[in-house]
C-alpha cells in the first residue's frame, strides 16, 4: 500500500479524533451540531454525580461548615458544634475541583478557537510546496510522542482513582468523625457526601466508575490539548529550521542562481512568518490558558507534595507521586516546546543567517529581498503567558 501524499495525509490526526469523539472539534456541516450537542449534554449528565457534590464539598471545606437542607445530602442537622475536616481532607477537596475548574477554563479557550486552530492544522500540508521536509514522519514523531504522554495519563488517572479501593478497609478504621457524620465513604479519590446509602457496594461502585470517567475527561482535555498545540509547535520549529537552511544556501549559489535562491528564501520565510502569525493570534487567546497552565501546575505540584508527606498509608503517597510524575511531564514538554521556538526563532538566528550571505556583491533587488528577510526575522517568535513573559 502506497505511503499517504501530504495533501491525503491528515495532519494531528490523534489529537483531532479525540476532540471529535468528544464532539469539540470543529465541523464545518452544520447538519452535525445537533449530534454534537447530544455528546456534549451526554458527557456533562455522566460527570455530574461527582462534579455537583464536588462543588458543594469545595464551598463546604472553604467555609469550614456546610449546611443545606437540600434531601440528596445526608447531613445530620445539628446545632452542636460540627468536626471540621483536617487538613488533609481540604487538600484533596481543592487538589480535585482546582483540575476541574482548570479544565473547564482551557475548555472554554479552545472551543472559542476551534475554527482557527483547525484552519492552522489543516495549512501544514501547505509547506510542502516549499519544503523538501517529510512532514507525515514530523506529524508522526509528534503523534507519538503525544500518545506517549496521553498513555501515561490515562493509566496513571484509572490507578490513581482506583487505587483508594486497597486501602478502604483501613480508612474505615481511620475515618475522621467529620467523615462519619456528613456521610463520606471509603473507596472513591475525590472525597464527596454521597446522597444515597454509602456502604452499598453498587452505589460505591457506581461513584468509582463515575470518577474514573470524570478523571479521564480531565486527561482528555489538559493533555490532549497542551499536546495540541505542542505538535504545532513541533511543525513551525523544523520549518524555522528549513528557512534557515535555505537562506544559507543562498551563499552557495551562483551568479545567475542567487536571485531565484533568494526569492524562494523570501516566500518560504513569508509563508513561515503567516503560519506563526496564526499561531501567535492563537497565543493572544490562549495566553490566559497558559497563565492559567502554569498557575494550575504550581498548585497542584504543590498540593500534591503535600499530600506525599502528609499521608501515613505508603500506598497513597506512591499514589500522589504518579499524579505528580504526570503533572512534572506536562510542566516539562510546554516549557521545552517554547524554549526550543525561542531558540530557533529568535531573531538573530534568521537575521545573522541572512547578514551572512554575500549580498554586498548581490544586484540592488537582490540586497532588498536579503534585507526583506532580515526585517521580517527582527521580530522574536515567542510562546507567550499574556504579559507575564515567555514560556
Amino acid at each position: 500500500m502506497p505511503a499517504p501524499t501530504a495533501q491525503a495525509y491528515h495532519f494531528m490526526s490523534f489529537n483531532v479524533t479525540i476532540l471529535k469523539l468528544m464532539g469539540l472539534w470543529y465541523e464545518n456541516r452544520k447538519e452535525d451540531d445537533k449530534l454534537r450537542y447530544l455528546k456534549i449534554l451526554a458527557v456533562f449528565i455522566s460527570l455530574s454525580p461527582t462534579l455537583i457534590p464536588l462543588f458543594c464539598e469545595f464551598i463546604a471545606v472553604l467555609i469550614g461548615k456546610f449546611k443545606t437542607s437540600l434531601p440528596t445530602f445526608r447531613l445530620r442537622q445539628k446545632e452542636l458544634a460540627d468536626p471540621t475536616p483536617d487538613i488533609v481532607y481540604r487538600i484533596q477537596v481543592v487538589l480535585a475541583e482546582v483540575c476541574v475548574l482548570g479544565a473547564t477554563y482551557i475548555l472554554i479557550c479552545f472551543v472559542r478557537n476551534r475554527s482557527d486552530i483547525k484552519d492552522l492544522v489543516d495549512s501544514i500540508g501547505e509547506f510542502k510546496t516549499y519544503s523538501d521536509l517529510d512532514l507525515i514522519a514530523i506529524d508522526q514523531k509528534a503523534m507519538f510522542f503525544s500518545k506517549i504522554v496521553m498513555g501515561y495519563s490515562l493509566s496513571g488517572m484509572v490507578i490513581y482513582t482506583l487505587s483508594p479501593l486497597l486501602s478502604r478497609s483501613t480508612c474505615e478504621l481511620t475515618k475522621s468523625q467529620y467523615q462519619i457524620n456528613h456521610g463520606v465513604p471509603c473507596g472513591i479519590i475525590v472525597p464527596i457526601r454521597i446522597p444515597l446509602d454509602a456502604d452499598n457496594t453498587l452505589v460505591i461502585t457506581f461513584w468509582v466508575i463515575d470518577e474514573v470517567i470524570n478523571g479521564v475527561v480531565i486527561v482528555l482535555v489538559i493533555v490532549n490539548i497542551t499536546m495540541m498545540v505542542c505538535g504545532l509547535l513541533e511543525h513551525a520549529i523544523n520549518q524555522l529550521k528549513q528557512v534557515r537552511s535555505c537562506v544559507l544556501l543562498i551563499s552557495q549559489a551562483g551568479d545567475e542562481e542567487i536571485e531565484a535562491a533568494t526569492r524562494f528564501a523570501v516566500r518560504y520565510h513569508t509563508k513561515v512568518i503567516e503560519f506563526m502569525e496564526k499561531l501567535e493570534k492563537l497565543n493572544r487567546y490562549f495566553g490566559s490558558q497558559l497563565v492559567l497552565h502554569f498557575t494550575l501546575t504550581s498548585i497542584v505540584i504543590s498540593l500534591l507534595g503535600f499530600e506525599i508527606l502528609m499521608v501515613s498509608d505508603n500506598k497513597e503517597s506512591v499514589m500522589y507521586a504518579l499524579h505528580l510524575i504526570g503533572w512534572l511531564i506536562m510542566l516539562y514538554t510546554i516549557c521545552f516546546y517554547g524554549q526550543l521556538l525561542i531558540g530557533i526563532g529568535d531573531s538573530i538566528g534568521i537575521a545573522e543567517d541572512a547578514y551572512c550571505t554575500p549580498w554586498y556583491n548581490s544586484p540592488v533587488n537582490i540586497q532588498k529581498d536579503i534585507k526583506l528577510i532580515m526585517l521580517r526575522a527582527q521580530k522574536p517568535l515567542t510562546l507567550k503567558a499574556l504579559n507575564l513573559g515567555m514560556v
